[in-house]
């Protein structure tokens, strides 16, 4: 039925939930499974120190949802 599957993250545990149903429905189609991440950097940051710092804290929400989505497959059926 689907090709191609996108799926928009914030990091936040109901974006993870829509991952986890995401993914159950690109293996029930065999279709593509595309993750994007999303950024927010402060509205009009100050230095580029406050840019940086939201970044990093940003990347490492991230890889979290990735770590997490790597043991997704092994508990969806």
């Amino acid at each position: 039925m689907f090709d191609k599957i996108v799926h928009a993250s914030d990091g936040s545990k109901y974006a993870f939930l829509a991952l986890t149903w995401a993914l159950a429905l690109a293996k029930q189609n065999n279709s593509e499974l595309h993750i994007v991440c999303v950024e927010e950097v402060p509205y009009l940051p100050e230095s580029i120190g406050e840019v940086s710092e939201a970044l990093n804290s940003t990347r490492q929400r991230i890889e979290g949802v990735f770590e997490q989505a790597a043991l997704l497959p092994k508990n969806i059926r």
